[in-house]
């Protein structure tokens, strides 16, 4: 549904301004009669003997909208279904433009070449981790909870053998408990916080693992376009700690490795 048609703005009269007037039989009225004004203006425009022909399909194409819009809101029934279908509407065009954004921001999947690390099971392969439920708190006091289950060992094709940390996060998102899979290496010694919940190690670090690589829209883009690696945390020029995505090597290891599982796992369901 596009919006720029809304059927309140067609007849004259917003959706905001409906909702305020609580006799929903004196509305009726109020919007027949605009519609009844809009038909008249139109009719008398189509019965002029200098309507052309082109004109006069362009304002019978509008007077069919005019109808379509009045059948849509004409009575109370009628409008809580077409509120329903505004609100809906609505959401799916919040959620496309929150989508292109975090595409946008995110999706690194240009870089990757599967070529530079060598195929399985030689190429990688999952170390399982058991690892502890390490408790921090974001800036507003909310608990995260980071616990490391695995390391991606990968074989560069150069012979270089490295590794990536695989980590489920636990985060309240929006009033929701969120479950996410991802990769990194967070050095989980300077997450460290004394009884108070401050930092004991590095603070800056704790800081940018905190806010920026397990931001809310870090997780929720990775996760949906960059297979759930959230780069990097390094030192920029200045000193400063940043997230970067600039190792090939390690963001072609986490593609490799998670559309090998997904292929397997396909195998699997069709068996």
């Amino acid at each position: 549904m596009n919006s720029a048609l809304d059927a309140y703005i067609i007849i004259g009269m917003s959706r905001e301004r409906c909702a305020k007037i609580e006799n929903k039989e004196q509305l009726d009225e109020i919007l027949k009669k605009k519609f009844e004004e809009k038909i008249k203006v139109l009719d008398e425009y189509l019965n002029k003997k200098d309507c052309d022909y082109k004109t006069k399909i362009a304002r019978e194409t509008d007077k069919e909208k005019i109808f379509a819009s009045y059948d849509r809101i004409k009575d109370e029934s009628c409008r809580i279904n077409y509120n329903k279908e505004l609100d809906l509407d609505k959401k799916r065009r919040i959620e496309e433009r929150n989508n292109k954004y975090l595409k946008n921001r995110f999706d690194h999947s240009s870089k990757y070449n599967s070529k530079i690390i060598l195929d399985a099971p030689n190429g990688f392969k999952r170390k399982n981790i058991n690892g502890l439920n390490n408790i921090v708190y974001d800036d507003n006091n909310n608990q995260i909870i980071i616990k490391k289950t695995g390391e991606i060992l990968y074989v560069t094709c150069l012979g270089v053998l490295s590794d990536i940390g695989e980590y489920e996060v636990t985060k309240n998102i929006n009033g929701n408990d969120r479950n996410f899979k991802v990769y990194s290496n967070i050095i989980m010694y300077d997450m460290s916080l004394d009884k108070d919940r401050n930092p004991i190690v590095d603070k800056e670090y704790y800081s940018c693992v905190i806010s920026r690589l397990l931001s809310d829209e870090a997780l929720i883009g990775n996760c949906k376009y960059n297979q759930g690696y959230l780069g990097q945390i390094i030192k920029d020029n200045q000193g400063n700690y940043i997230v970067d995505y600039s190792n090939i090597e390690e963001l072609s290891a986490v593609y490799k490795y998670t559309n090998y599982i997904e292929k397997e796992n396909s195998k699997d369901r069709s068996n």
